[in-house]
């Protein structure tokens, strides 16, 4: 039996689904040992997609070698349920071991930081490899020509992005509050199960899609639109990963700033996340559809870059309405809890939608510039998406630790966005660079 392509992409949405109900039962469950200070969270996160980066990477590799992808992916997702039910017993051996280090760390912060981050990597680095493979395993298996590589990319990912979407609000708003924690772990296990055995079921026959291997490198490059040489290529590579730096240095920049207003709860974080990752799904969904290959993708990644930092310098001035905006909300929806809170989503919602859209659009981007061949787009993806995952670690790291606290919420913010200006200078660099060398060879062959 051949897998349904609309089921197979439900099947990932619900795979994002479970992936962000994970990452904040995660954050509890681990809180209740290591403390819920920032330092916690920062590692926790740091943890989560140090995993889903080393996942993405691999992935990549094994999905353009293997031709049961539908199969691979249904075996993984069962991985995942079937370890995360075994996660809480063992945190609860893993806390002895951490109770003995504090006892003996005299105080050492620095100390209990590393040992905290090693604790939070072997847990976690099993269930978001995982993770992180599904999605270059699933993008070699959709992708079916080069021609409309962006927008089959954009597609998938956004699929993905709004099932961490549901995930969030049903974990923040709906699971956790009214079932606990124990409970709504249970639920997400099932969730992958179901997804698990229906793709193991489907995917008992080889990937539909074949293709043959193009004959020569010019037959790769007409595969996958414009040629772009090597440095050009990395180039793209490079500012995604400056991308996921200043995409999580805002998120947690502006995480703080939210959380100064209407306190640093659950919730919150929750309208926060929500918010910036609802962006991201529209931006891939819909901007990618405008990804033309045989178009300059590089000055097309220039034009994001610097979309991002300018909406980013807009929202910082938006900022200072904050509070005036907090308490006109309070004042209107006091009587109505879930009306106060569906209002500060939408609030930040619009505020951060032109900035994240176009982040969105920045994974199918890059891939469509770093991929050669549809042979190949298994590995492509993954190490674009292992390199903004990378990039985005060194954020949450670089504003939990160090921006933040010498800088402030405004001053981050503005940073962030004045590295989204020098990623955009420097790609657009590459591009003219490009266009300057064709002329020349052009005028030479003439």
């Amino acid at each position: 039996m051949k897998p349904n392509r609309i089921l197979l992409l439900a099947c990932f949405f619900v795979s994002g689904l479970c992936g962000l109900i994970y990452q904040i039962v995660w954050m509890r469950l681990i809180g209740f040992v290591f403390g819920n200070s920032v330092y916690a969270t920062a590692t926790v996160l740091a943890a989560f997609m140090g995993g889903l980066a080393v996942g993405s990477f691999f992935g990549g590799r094994v999905a353009d070698r293997c031709t049961n992808r539908v199969r691979l992916y249904g075996i993984l997702e069962i991985v995942i349920g079937v370890y995360c039910i075994l996660l809480p017993l063992l945190l609860s051996l893993a806390t002895p071991l951490y109770a003995a280090v504090y006892q003996h760390s005299e105080g050492t912060s620095g100390l209990l930081t590393i040992i905290r981050a090693v604790i939070c990597g072997a847990l976690l680095i099993l269930p978001t490899t995982c993770m992180g493979a599904t999605l270059p395993i699933l993008l070699r298996h959709f992708v079916e020509d080069g021609e409309r590589l962006g927008r089959t990319v954009g597609l998938v990912y956004a699929v993905n992005t709004f099932g961490a979407v549901a995930g969030c609000v049903a974990a923040g708003f709906l699971l956790v509050p009214a079932l606990g924690i124990n409970k709504t772990i249970i639920i997400a296990v099932i969730l992958n199960l179901v997804v698990g055995i229906y793709a193991v079921a489907v995917g008992k026959a080889p990937d539909e899609y074949t293709p043959e291997e193009p004959e020569s490198e010019d037959a790769r490059s007409e595969v996958a639109g414009l040629h772009y040489s090597g440095w050009e290529a990395k180039a793209a590579l490079i500012v995604f990963g400056l991308s996921g730096f200043c995409a999580m240095v805002d998120e947690v920049a502006l995480t703080r700033a939210f959380s100064l207003l209407v306190g640093s709860s659950t919730y919150a974080f929750t309208i926060m996340l929500t918010a910036f990752i609802s962006g991201i799904g529209i931006g891939s969904l819909l901007l990618a559809r405008k990804i033309d290959p045989r178009r300059d993708l590089l000055f097309g990644i220039a034009l994001v870059q610097m979309g991002i930092g300018a909406c980013m310098l807009l929202a910082v001035i938006l900022i200072s309405e904050f509070p005036k905006a907090m308490v006109h909300l309070i004042l209107r929806f006091q009587t109505s809890f879930g009306m106060l809170q569906f209002t500060e989503f939408l609030y930040l919602f619009l505020l951060l939608l032109a900035p994240t859209a176009l982040m969105g659009v920045m994974f199918p981007l890059t891939t469509a510039v770093w991929t050669r061949s549809v042979e190949s787009v298994g590995k492509s993806s993954g190490e674009a998406y292992f390199v903004n995952t990378l990039g985005a670690i060194f954020g949450s790291l670089a504003a939990g630790f160090l921006l933040l606290p010498i800088l402030g919420v405004q001053l981050t913010l503005e940073s962030a966005a004045l590295l989204n200006f020098a990623a955009a200078g420097f790609v657009f660099f590459a591009s003219k660079r490009r266009k300057f060398i064709v002329r020349v060879e052009g005028g030479l062959a003439a």
